[in-house]
């Protein structure tokens, strides 16, 4: 769609109501009399309201034989050298002759006037179907003037100049658009005579005239102001000229310039004056151009009636010239003054005539125009597929006309009206296509509103900062082009990024904000997405009364403008008002118009909410078959539109925002079962649990093992290498730029180039994808059904133990081979807290208190030891107490939900013999059972089947330990060839732990956004992780392992491919976990070389999903390496699954910061039962091994053993 107004933003006033975004708009206009307009490329904003804002173009004036609205050029002095002689003509111009010629496109025709000096001459060139520029060179060469009319290919170009010496003067002919077919044109030398005193007043005035034009079509901040002082000037000068005709054209010039700088009272002023001084000259042409740019500034500063007036009087006085051109121009403007009024069948009624006339007229251009503003009214009614036709068609004059202005902004409309249908990956397609050209064009408002749209697009997806950066992005350059409508769409839109990031104070100054500007210029729809979003605010906040006062604002504010997808959004939220206060009746009274709207103008994520909010509320009237049709209905959508997007990242944050569906509809098919416990419901409720878990990780993990890149050109690829290597560059420069010394306008220009090639090279690995044979012919995995789990998962000896956590009631299911039993647990909160607890205590050991003492140390970890022991007793009880009399001794595989991701299930109390577990007498779990993580049961399938005819790799174990992290280290020797294999063995730190040298500038950063460091802070080297590293080699044959310690433990060594030549791959060393930035998660190599020279040595996310591994195990022996970022339906994204992606069938991470002494020990015994006499498999050698160690005196604390767990298959 598109659309003269904005698109509010999805709020949420409560956990359903997210409202449905309006429209966006952007119809360009052409400038006939008077300004080109062109309607903003649509500000679509997310949820309860989301705003659209049409692009304006600057004014220019208007000569009746062209419709484009390009600025005109009168008299400008060149600046250039002399032209090119191309074609030359040669012949002697003599007044009152006239020569008649053909030009092509890019051709030059040369003409010869001797002038003596002070000699006045004055010719005009007649164009007839080729545009033309007219030069005039001095006899020494010395260009003297240039004119160049914006009438197109029709009407003259005059020249005139006053000799300054004595000679032959060239004038050249230029048609500067080489691909315009030929043309004619006339050549005439009117007047040739002495130069009086009136003639060198005259051409003082206009090369001050010229002066200030060119300083206009520099369009800055600085060029602006100068060029009206220059208009000034020749204003003056043209009075004294008794110049009254170039008077009133200057006027309208300073009327432009004072539109350009936002003053758009000082433009009326002189628009006005203008007008006064053409109707005393009977000037029915200019006086039709000068009534029409008032009317289009008048409609800007709101005063609508008055706009329509003067484009009115604009008309009638070109329909009695006859002026069919100009007419169609000045009713495509009254079309876009009442599209500004929301008036938008009106609207249609002109474009629609418009549209006759220019393709009459076969005028290419104006049709454009018109073809793009049909479609900003059809997308305004919600008619998106009629506005992508009508779209279609402008976007092919478009390009054929070589107009990328235009055509950036039928891109960027259509990219609206894709989004509005739920397309959301392409539409951001077409913005970044919109974009490019846009910057290269120069046009900041059209860029502006292409930006909002973009962040629109985040924010549907659920990644409101991401889409704050874009509205943020959009703000200035709108207010430095005073634009108070696009000013007031982008508060409106922070607005509801703010509120979707809980910051509500934030949100609500940015409405308030937005609130007057609306009102300011007169705009009722966009008045409305800015009630409804306070509503939403409110609402969230828990004060119905207020948002439902804000609704009933925005509602008949939202009907008046014809805004049926905003209108259904705050008709769905009154009616939640009402489901909340428990007036049922009146809720699906609401809900009901709502949805009607939603489906009218195929708004799918918005019926999917409004469906799933009727299910809540039949749910509520006990209307139980309902509530499960309305909510299979509107999961049925969300998988739809969730199969749309080909961004992993994406597919996981927009099915984030749906998770609260199948939390919903698992809790209704449990209350279906305890009605009736023998239909089977406890088996569908697990069923939509698989559904809801790791989809985005299933997906990833069915492409691993085919090549995207096979079949896909040449050219895509190479800009995909190239985008990696930018970004790279650009991460590293972000990096340095950070030492202190740097601006924050430095900074922040680079961070805004790091995120468009993020972006740019997202959108390539779209494109790779559809390209891909491959890919195309890829089957998108299905979660498992109940009898999938058992014939594929479990095993005689195997449970699967999955948990859903909900707001009300939580849910454990336990699967053997042949049974299925479910429990009803506490809800989220209580189970959350918990574990929060039992977590909180167990990684006491791992905090740092300035100014503690040791004996004060020791109080505070014995206290949190008892701490855990009381808090993992209360989960115990909560969550395996009630399956206990399920899981006998049998191996677990367990998939836990929210903050239980970050327990150890292995280290709580087993329940005893009366179910409940014994604070005072623990007995872990691990103790009788083997403990395998999973974000799914599926996840485990999937692994088998794409990992299950894969050869095993040729080795056994390959280990990298013991990096050298500093410059400082004892293993590097002066004039040495770096080997010091030996060299640091032995007990006591090295000197890179007691300060000396400092890590990496991206290592620092990633320390410190990962919390655990500073600036300046050194990494220490881990000691025992050698000793790790040997006693894990003295297990293996030397010809079957591969130790690489010291400097061999680099990065070079893990991405080499090496890797893939070995069954288990082992890193010890230290790990980092950013939830905030996960690329930066990682685990940190040898970041200096032999010599002592910095080098990478940091192994991050992508790299690990860029290896290729043959492994049977991959263990991680660092910190907080199982954890990531938490994404609702996902679990933790981090450096786990990248394994998996890379080719690991399971991974031994941890959960918290581990020990290094305990860590060795703890791996030593790991590996000594799988790869020893009794060659267990991982998850039973992992499990012996913490018995082990829970049954050590010095190890026995769950912090020092716990922390490990494995992830992935467990056969």
């Amino acid at each position: 769609m598109v659309g003269v107004d904005q698109h509010l933003s999805y709020l949420e006033s409560a956990p359903e109501d997210r409202g449905n975004p309006t429209m966006r708009g952007a119809v360009i206009a052409w400038a006939t009399i008077g300004p080109c307009r062109v309607h903003p490329p649509r500000i679509r904003r997310a949820a309860s309201g989301s705003l659209v804002l049409l692009l304006v173009g600057a004014i220019f004036p208007w000569d009746a034989a062209r419709l484009t609205g390009e600025p005109v050029h009168q008299a400008a002095l060149a600046t250039s050298g002399a032209l090119e002689s191309g074609e030359a003509g040669g012949s002697n111009l003599k007044p009152g002759e006239s020569v008649e010629r053909e030009l092509a496109g890019g051709g030059v025709h040369q003409y010869a006037v001797a002038l003596a000096s002070d000699q006045y001459v004055h010719l005009t060139v007649d164009q007839n179907g080729i545009d033309v520029a007219v030069s005039a060179f001095a006899p020494d060469g010395k260009p003297v003037m240039q004119v160049d009319s914006p009438n197109g290919a029709h009407g003259p170009e005059p020249l005139e100049l006053v000799a300054e010496a004595s000679g032959d003067y060239r004038i050249e002919v230029r048609a500067p658009d080489t691909q315009a077919p030929a043309g004619m044109y006339s050549v005439k030398l009117d007047e040739l005579r002495p130069a009086t005193q009136q003639d060198h007043k005259r051409l003082e005035a206009e090369k001050a005239f010229a002066g200030a034009e060119q300083l206009q079509s520099q369009m800055t901040a600085e060029s602006l102001p100068r060029a009206a002082a220059g208009y000034q000037k020749a204003i003056e000068l043209f009075q004294i000229a008794g110049e009254d005709s170039r008077r009133a054209n200057t006027f309208s010039k300073l009327g432009e310039v004072y539109y350009l700088l936002g003053d758009k009272r000082s433009s009326l002023k002189y628009f006005t004056q203008s007008l006064e001084l053409i109707r005393a000259i009977h000037d029915e042409a200019g006086e039709a151009e000068c009534l029409a740019n008032i009317g289009l500034v008048s409609s800007d500063l709101g005063e609508k009636e008055k706009a329509l007036d003067s484009l009115n009087q604009a008309l009638t006085l070109l329909r009695a010239r006859g002026d069919r051109p100009g007419e169609a121009a000045t009713m495509n403007n009254i079309g876009l003054v009442y599209w500004s009024m929301s008036e938008h069948q009106k609207a249609l009624g002109y474009y629609t005539q418009v549209l006759a006339a220019t393709r009459e007229l076969k005028q290419l251009p104006g049709e454009a125009v018109t073809l793009n503003n049909i479609a900003a009214v059809y997308d305004a009614l919600g008619e998106l597929r009629s506005a992508l036709e009508y779209h279609k068609q402008a976007l092919s004059l478009r390009r054929a006309l070589k107009d990328k202005a235009g055509e950036a902004i039928t891109l960027s409309n259509m990219g609206a009206a894709l989004s509005s249908l739920d397309e959301k990956q392409e539409a951001l397609q077409y913005y970044d296509q919109a974009l490019r050209l846009l910057r290269e064009v120069g046009d900041a408002a059209s860029e502006a509103a292409t930006l909002n749209n973009i962040g629109e697009v985040y924010e549907d997806l659920g990644e409101p900062q991401r889409a704050l950066d874009f509205y943020q992005q959009a703000f200035p350059r709108w207010e430095a082009a005073g634009d108070r409508h696009g000013q007031a769409v982008a508060l409106n839109n922070t607005g509801a990024a703010y509120s979707r990031l809980g910051d509500k104070k934030s949100a609500l100054d940015s409405y308030e904000r937005a609130l007057p500007l609306t009102r300011g210029v007169h705009d009722r729809k966009e008045e409305g997405n800015v009630l409804h979003n306070i509503g939403v605010l409110y609402a969230s906040m828990k004060d119905d009364g207020k948002g439902l006062e804000y609704y009933e604002q925005a509602l008949p504010l939202r009907r008046d403008a014809g805004d049926r997808a905003g209108e259904a959004a705050t008709l769905h939220s009154i009616g939640s008002i009402y489901k909340l206060r428990k007036d049922y009746e009146k809720a699906a009274q609401y809900y009901d118009l709502a949805l009607a709207l939603r489906r009218d103008v195929a708004d799918r994520s918005g019926e999917a909410e409004t469906l799933f909010a009727i299910a809540q509320l039949k749910l509520a009237i006990d209307d139980v078959s309902g509530a499960r049709a309305n909510i299979a209905q509107s999961l049925d959508l969300i998988e739809s539109l969730r199969s749309k997007l080909k961004v992993a990242q994406l597919r996981a944050s927009y099915f984030a925002t749906a998770h609260q569906y199948y939390e919903f509809y698992v809790d209704l098919l449990m209350e279906m079962h305890r009605r009736d416990p023998s239909a089977g419901h406890e088996v569908e409720a697990l069923e939509v649990c698989e559904r809801a878990r790791a989809r985005s990780l299933l997906e990833l993990l069915s492409e691993a093992h085919i090549d995207l890149k096979q079949g896909v050109d040449e050219k895509l690829l190479e800009r995909e290498r190239a985008l990696r290597l930018l970004l790279h560059a650009k991460a590293e420069r972000h990096v340095r730029l950070l030492d202190g010394r740097s601006s924050a306008e430095l900074i922040t220009t680079n961070q805004k180039e790091i995120d468009s090639l993020g972006r740019e090279y997202e959108q390539v690995q779209v494109a790779i994808r559809e390209a891909s044979p491959h890919y195309a012919a890829l089957t998108q995995p299905e979660p498992l059904s109940v009898k999938g789990i058992q014939d594929e998962v479990v095993d005689e000896n195997t449970l699967l133990l999955e948990y859903a956590l909900g707001e009300d009631r939580s849910y454990c299911w336990v699967v053997g081979r042949q049974s299925i039993k479910s429990q009803e647990l506490p809800n989220r909160g209580e189970i959350e807290s918990a574990a929060r607890r039992v977590y909180d205590s167990l990684i006491a050991p791992n905090q740092r208190i300035d100014g503690e003492t040791a004996d004060a140390r020791n109080k505070r970890i014995a206290k949190s030891e008892a701490e855990y022991r009381e808090a993992a007793t209360a989960l115990s009880r909560m969550i395996i107490a009630p399956v206990a009399a399920e899981i006998g001794n049998r191996r677990l595989l367990v998939v836990s939900d929210g903050a239980l991701q970050y327990i150890p299930f292995g280290a709580l109390p087993a329940p005893a013999e009366n179910d409940a577990p014994s604070a005072s007498d623990p007995h872990p779990l691990i103790v009788d059972h083997e403990i395998v993580h999973t974000p799914s049961a599926s996840t485990i399938a999937l692994l088998r089947r794409e990992f299950g005819g894969r050869g095993r790799a040729p080795k056994l174990v390959a280990v990298l330990a013991d990096p050298v992290f500093d410059s400082e280290d004892p293993r590097i020797r002066p004039g040495a060839g770096g080997e010091g294999a030996g060299a640091a063995r032995g007990g006591s730190p090295s000197p890179a732990a007691t300060g000396k040298g400092a890590e990496p500038p991206i290592v620092e950063r990633a320390l410190r956004e990962a919390g655990v460091g500073s600036a300046g802070s050194r990494i220490p080297r881990l000691l025992f992780t050698r000793r790790e590293a040997q006693a894990i080699a003295r297990l293996v044959p030397a010809e079957q392992r591969r130790e690489a310690l010291d400097f061999d433990a680099s990065r070079a060594t893990a991405t080499s491919g090496e890797l893939g030549e070995y069954q288990v791959v082992h890193f010890a060393t230290h790990g980092i976990l950013n939830s905030v930035t996960p690329e930066l998660s990682g685990v940190i190599l040898s970041l200096v070389d032999r010599q002592g020279r910095p080098q990478d040595g940091f192994l991050k996310l992508d790299d690990i999903y860029n290896m290729k591994l043959r492994a049977e195990l991959v263990a991680l022996s660092a910190c907080q390496t199982a954890l990531g970022r938490d994404v609702k339906g996902e679990g933790l994204v981090g450096l786990t699954r990248g394994l998996m992606y890379a080719g690991a069938k399971r991974v031994v991470a941890s959960l918290w910061r581990v020990d290094d002494v305990a860590t060795a020990e703890l791996m030593k015994k790991f590996y000594e039962e799988m790869l020893g006499p009794r060659a267990l498999q991982p998850a039973a050698a992992l499990r012996e091994a913490q018995i082990s160690m829970l049954r050590s005196k010095r190890f026995e604390s769950p912090y020092l053993w716990a922390g490990f767990v494995i992830q992935g298959e467990w056969r």
